[in-house]
């Protein structure tokens, strides 16, 4: 005897703990555990039905977004063996615990690793928001955000959307562009000033009537 409890048969969690394994956390506070806790890299199961790949992907979602990457995959794979019979989007994307959205942005990661190559795994951020938003870059785009540093698990929010604001360009108005505004602008003044000039032409006619009848 060990003195060790023996787990009860059909034990299940409490409804306030399977509550919160659902919870959508942000994946920044997920502590670093090393590549292979954080991101699964490899899909073991061979799915083949709608039923199999909702039950996956739940049970993914469920366990933390730092299966950000297998979901992806999975959504990859479900959509290209499933959208032409049409049971992607009504059997599948229907019936997971997030936004359509959020699937298309979960596959479009997938896709960035896996096909493009736009990233490797060891260099996504955590947040899988933060992993889109990069990914979603042209390459030159990537490659300055690997020289400053962003393209790490450690990578935060306000630094990629600081990064982000940097690359808008400054537009400057061209002649003909500011000429047409100044052109609308002048065209809402005179639109003003002649319905000023019209309350005043009937306030004067007003004032008109009272001096007369005053007149009498």
């Amino acid at each position: 005897m060990t003195g060790k409890t023996a787990a009860k048969p059909g034990f299940k969690l409490g409804s306030s703990t399977m509550k919160k394994k659902m919870v959508e956390v942000d994946e920044a506070t997920i502590p670093d555990t090393g590549r292979s806790s954080v991101i699964a890299n490899t899909n073991l199961t061979i799915l083949e039905s709608p039923e199999q790949y909702v039950r996956e992907i739940n049970k993914l979602w469920s366990e933390a977004t730092e299966k950000f990457l297998a979901i992806g995959r999975y959504l990859v794979e479900a959509s290209e063996k499933l959208e032409k019979r049409g049971d992607y989007k009504d059997k599948v994307l229907s019936k997971l615990p997030f936004s359509k959205n959020t699937a298309n942005q979960l596959r479009t990661i997938a896709y960035a690793v896996d096909r493009d190559r736009l990233l490797s795994v060891n260099e996504l951020p955590r947040s899988w928001s933060n992993a889109y938003k990069l990914v979603r870059l042209p390459q030159e785009h990537i490659d300055l955000a690997r020289r400053k540093g962003l393209t790490t698990p450690t990578a935060t929010r306000a630094e990629i959307d600081e990064f982000l604001e940097s690359l808008k360009p400054v537009h400057e108005l061209s002649p003909e562009e500011e000429r047409q505004q100044l052109l609308e602008k002048i065209a809402k003044r005179e639109k003003e000033l002649k319905e000023l000039r019209e309350r005043l032409r009937q306030a004067s006619a007003i004032d008109g009537e009272f001096t007369a009848h005053g007149d009498e």
